[in-house]
């Protein structure tokens, strides 16, 4: 099963989250992230999660564990076991059995790291909640580090996070769920737009994947690729698990299902985004420009991929022409 959706932070994000179950299956709550959530805003988001029942929550901890207490400084550390307590209470509140760790840029995996972490997890009940972890910086990817993090995540069951555009996760957890959030490439990282192709290499990559798991949550994280999530679920909706090799994969169907897509009118930014965009207008104008960047990278593709098919469609004529001309010599046509 492969359950999409996007983050959701109220002070970033313009689309109200009462419209996220219309097109998703998932949110990840950002604003978990800078502070632990009032009764107020835990009683709004639980209700919107029991009246419908596919659509879920998952959250981000606290970013006070991971960007200031590290699982390295010791002074910190009981605050920080206070933080989780109610990071865990929170998600509870929101039936939410999916906690995201990103680590800081800067965090080091050296002896007292791999130390603290085991002794913090081993220091607290979870109550059933997953972890899943993002890790940031360059160190993590050596060889070394990257062997002694994949015991670590195996010792205490968490799930690594990684762009499957990218990589495999150094480890799945035992309930065979993988978390991925789609961060794009190049320089345009976390702010990129992914193509159908990038789409299509992702479905091929779940599909293999699903094949030894039970479950992919893919999270999409900027408010740049809200439409990049709804067109992965329809190319989800319309593919499926189905065996295809999408090398080779007729391009008739990408520019059928591109302009399905395009004139469909489902588009989070052009159909909600100006009721709520509230802020001065030139707010409005740089978020039309993006929803612009955005049909217009599309409507690219569109035109490349007919120009494609235009052009096999000449091969084929001169083929065709001098299939029957050979015919015509031997008198059989």
């Amino acid at each position: 099963m492969l359950k999409i959706g996007c983050l959701y932070s109220p002070k970033i994000t313009r689309i109200p989250i009462a419209e996220y179950p219309k097109y998703f299956r998932v949110a990840e709550l950002g604003n978990t992230f800078y502070r632990i959530l009032s009764t107020k805003d835990i009683n709004k988001l639980a209700k919107l999660s029991r009246t419908n029942k596919n659509f879920e929550f998952t959250m981000k901890v606290h970013r006070f564990i991971t960007h200031k207490y590290q699982f390295h400084h010791n002074n910190l550390r009981e605050k920080a076991l206070t933080t989780i307590e109610k990071v865990i209470a929170t998600a509870k509140s929101l039936e939410c059995n999916k906690i995201l760790i990103q680590t800081h840029y800067t965090q080091e995996y050296d002896k007292a790291f791999f130390e603290n972490v085991l002794d913090f997890f081993n220091s607290i009940n979870l109550n059933g909640i997953k972890i899943f972890w993002e890790l940031r910086g360059l160190n993590w990817r050596y060889e070394e580090i990257r062997l002694r993090l994949k015991k670590l995540f195996a010792d205490l069951n968490i799930g690594h996070v990684i762009d499957l555009l990218i990589s495999r996760p150094l480890n799945i957890n035992q309930e065979g769920i993988v978390y991925t959030r789609l961060h794009g490439f190049g320089a345009r990282w976390n702010n990129y737009l992914h193509n159908i192709k990038d789409l299509l290499r992702f479905i091929r990559e779940a599909n293999a994947l699903l094949k030894e798991i039970k479950e992919i949550y893919v999270i999409f994280p900027t408010e740049e690729m809200y439409n990049d999530a709804i067109f992965l679920n329809k190319l989800w909706e319309e593919i499926g698990a189905r065996e295809i090799n999408f090398d080779e994969f007729h391009p008739s169907f990408r520019i059928d299902f591109l302009l399905k897509y395009i004139f469909s009118g489902q588009h989070l930014e052009i159909t909600y985004a100006p009721p709520f965009a509230l802020k001065p207008e030139k707010d409005r104008i740089k978020l039309s420009s993006r929803v612009l960047k955005n049909m217009q990278s599309k409507i690219e593709e569109y035109v490349e991929l007919l120009n494609i098919i235009r052009n096999a469609e000449k091969i084929d004529e001169k083929l065709n022409k001098k299939y029957f001309d050979e015919l015509r010599k031997l008198g059989e046509y």
